[in-house]
C-alpha cells in the first residue's frame, strides 16, 4: 500500500492561535513547536499519522489522517482521535503540489 502526501511544503505547520499579548498560550505554543521539531527530527517525521479502525467483519481499515504524524502527535485537539493516532505502517510519498497541479486537481491548501 502506498500513503501520498500532496503539499505545497515539506510539511505544512499549524499556525499558532495566541493573540500577541496572551503570554502563557505563547509560552504553550512554543512549548509545542519544540516538541514537534523533536518528532519531525527523529523517525516519527518520516511517517504520515494514520487511524485504525476495525470493521464489522472484524477485519481493520488504516486511514492517513494527517500529512505527518508529528503534526497530528503536536497539534490535534481532540483527544478521542489523539489516542487512535499512530503511524501509518508505511512511509508515505511527498508529492510537491505545484500551483498548476492544485489547479488541474481542483484542490487548494
Amino acid at each position: 500500500m502506498t500513503y501520498s502526501m500532496l503539499s505545497n511544503s515539506s510539511d505544512p505547520l499549524p499556525q499558532s492561535e495566541c493573540h500577541p499579548r496572551d503570554r502563557a498560550c505563547l509560552g504553550r505554543s512554543r512549548t509545542t513547536k519544540l516538541k514537534y521539531d523533536e518528532c519531525r527530527a527523529s523517525e516519527d517525521g518520516e511517517f504520515h499519522g494514520c487511524v485504525t479502525d476495525v470493521l464489522q467483519n472484524g477485519s481493520k481499515l488504516t486511514v492517513p489522517v494527517y500529512a505527518s504524524f508529528c503534526s497530528g502527535a503536536c497539534y490535534e485537539k481532540d483527544a478521542a482521535l489523539l489516542q487512535k493516532l499512530e503511524r501509518c505502517p508505511f512511509v508515505g510519498i511527498r508529492h510537491e503540489l505545484t500551483p498548476a497541479l492544485q489547479r488541474r486537481l481542483g484542490v487548494t491548501l
